[in-house]
């Protein structure tokens, strides 16, 4: 009987032979050709096959796959950058985690984060990238990672976002618009005052000039 994988477990014709790192860690049935495997290590995953050839009969073969889970632990985020300036940066959450077998998911305060148009989740969602950051996308920001055995969550994580240097000069530049607004008010003023003064000329032009001398027009 043989059994294999890439590393074989344990080869048997007339006398078992143990193979390497295995040595008092499984109990072989010849009877079933059952295998069992203790105290399990990550290096214990993969695919293990099994070949049997019974005397005077043909061979059998079969296979089984071994996942072995480790739980989620030292969940770290790391941004590409803290500092950005609101819709021309971009930005880079990495969420890395011990274990095996992991989800992630991504929070901004409490609420999901999901894929947009500036919004993209890639490696399996442990990598967050957001374009064209806003005022909203300060967080803070967390990774949730598990598994079928545990989950945790990352340390927040928040970003610091600069408005628009445009609308930070919008706003400087109000008070001259008030000015030429001013400006305007008093060029109006003058013009009016000029209309009248012509328009008392004109009076004093049809009536007797004796009586109205210029300087009181």
């Amino acid at each position: 009987m043989k059994t294999a994988v890439t590393d074989f477990v344990i080869l048997g014709i007339i006398s078992d032979i143990i193979g390497p790192g295995y040595e008092n860690r499984i109990s072989f049935d010849r009877t079933t050709g059952s295998l069992e495997l203790r105290s399990l290590t990550l290096s214990d995953s993969g695919e293990y096959r099994v070949i049997i050839t019974p005397d005077g009969g043909h061979q059998l073969t079969g296979s089984t796959r071994l996942e072995i889970l480790a739980p989620a632990h030292n969940i770290v985020v790391t941004p590409s950058s803290t500092d950005m300036v609101e819709f021309n940066s971009s930005v880079r959450l990495s969420c890395s985690s011990s274990g095996t077998f992991l989800s992630f998911l991504w929070l901004n305060g409490s609420s999901e984060v999901t894929a947009s148009d500036r919004v993209q989740l890639t490696d399996g969602n442990a990598t967050l990238t957001i374009f064209n950051v806003t005022r909203y996308d300060q967080g803070p920001f967390r990774c949730h990672v598990s598994n079928a055995l545990s989950n945790g969550t990352s340390e927040p994580v928040k970003l610091s976002i600069s408005l628009q240097a445009a609308a930070k000069l919008s706003h400087r530049n109000t008070p001259v618009k008030k000015k030429q607004h001013e400006a305007t008010f008093h060029q109006l003023n003058i013009q009016q005052n000029e209309r009248n003064l012509y328009m008392k000329m004109i009076w004093c032009m049809k009536t007797q000039f004796s009586y109205c001398p210029l300087w009181r027009c």
